[in-house]
């Protein structure tokens, strides 16, 4: 997504203005190292998009943002509510610190039907559905190399 936006127009105009934000420490590395290798693979130069966690940007903004509520998903919620097992995502301190830091665009990146536990985001999802601003995507983008990082321990699934 990122890629696709900042290869449509000259480096200069998207410098600065970008950022992404993720509730985890993991998951911004490893946003991070993709799009590095995306920028080489591309032979283009990378471009000042901001990768950083929730409580990094408070208090900060961009003009465009990324929001990824993107995690491992567990089988086991281990006695846990669902509500619970949306894990970190379910904190509407964050979930607002989050959803207000972009000047002009907030694309969010996550799994409805785990969100939707949350009675915050199943409300901002229904208010999406409502004014046609929600684009779903076909689950084949399952995100294999963050449930990696969940099995080997490098990120908590809480």
């Amino acid at each position: 997504m990122c890629v696709s936006l900042v290869a449509s127009t000259p480096d200069e105009a998207w410098n600065g203005r970008i950022g992404i934000i993720t509730p985890y420490k993991a998951q911004q590395q490893e946003i991070n190292s993709r799009l590095c290798k995306a920028w080489a693979d591309m032979k283009m130069r990378p471009v000042g998009i901001e990768i950083n966690t929730v409580d990094a940007f408070q208090g900060r903004e961009k003009d465009i943002i990324i929001f990824s509520c993107v995690r491992g998903r567990s089988n086991n919620t281990r006695g846990r509510s669902e509500a619970q097992s949306v894990g970190f995502l379910k904190d509407a301190r964050r979930m607002n610190v989050a959803l207000t830091r972009a000047c002009f665009s907030l694309w969010i990146v996550g799994h409805c039907e785990t969100l939707r536990r949350s009675p915050n985001w199943s409300a901002l999802i229904t208010y999406a559905e409502e004014h046609k601003l929600l684009t779903l995507v076909p689950d084949t983008f399952a995100p294999l190399r963050w449930a990696k990082l969940v099995e080997s321990g490098e990120v908590a699934d809480d």
